[in-house]
């Protein structure tokens, strides 16, 4: 049996693999994992947090993910750096980058190619030339989301005073992260940047 991996970067990872600018053909499968993508790395900014319902972690709406998104970590279109410095270990930064506003519109508008089409759309030179600045855009912006290692911005417990849920991408980047945080007194720098 062939594996089918659903995370945003493997759907990135194919949209890329598919994408020819030379064969229309690829276009539209490009489209739909960029799409697909999309709604699973919004979906995995929200699977960690406890105060998000189960329904809205099952959402597929990228305008609906983005008010959730928003509720919860309430910072906007800015990527969220987190530097840890301690006596004991050379610095190390996390980032967390959002799907930005822009890349939930381009799915908006590849959602309009991904229907059965007219044919007086295809005789247009411009449907053509939008379609594939969409997809490369899509690609681009879809791989800025997924090049961070955090999967949501950490939150401050209001009880405890205490970051917590540094969600990771990968099971490396949490064992580089939990050695950081073994090492005695650590200092958390962090930042907020804008997108741009």
């Amino acid at each position: 049996m062939s594996n089918y991996y659903i995370r945003a970067i493997n759907y990135l990872d194919r949209a890329k693999k598919v994408f020819n600018p030379d064969n229309k053909d690829t276009w539209f499968y490009s489209a739909f994992e960029i799409r697909c993508g999309v709604e699973a790395r919004m979906r995995e900014y929200l699977q960690h947090q406890k105060s998000v319902s189960a329904k809205k972690k099952k959402g597929w709406r990228p305008a609906v993910l983005a008010k959730d998104i928003d509720q919860v970590f309430k910072i906007g279109e800015k990527e969220a750096h987190f530097s840890f410095h301690s006596e004991t270990t050379d610095p190390f930064t996390l980032v967390y980058r959002p799907v930005p506003k822009e890349l939930q519109e381009i799915v908006e508008k590849l959602g309009n190619y991904l229907h059965a089409a007219h044919e007086d759309f295809f005789a247009r030179e411009d449907y053509w030339q939008t379609f594939q600045e969409l997809v490369e855009r899509g690609i681009e912006l879809l791989d800025y989301s997924v090049d961070s290692q955090l999967l949501g911005v950490p939150l401050r417990n209001v009880t405890t005073n205490q970051l917590e849920i540094f969600a990771t991408v990968t099971s490396e980047v949490r064992e580089q992260l939990d050695e950081h945080l073994k090492g005695g007194l650590v200092n958390i720098e962090v930042s907020y940047r804008e997108i741009s």
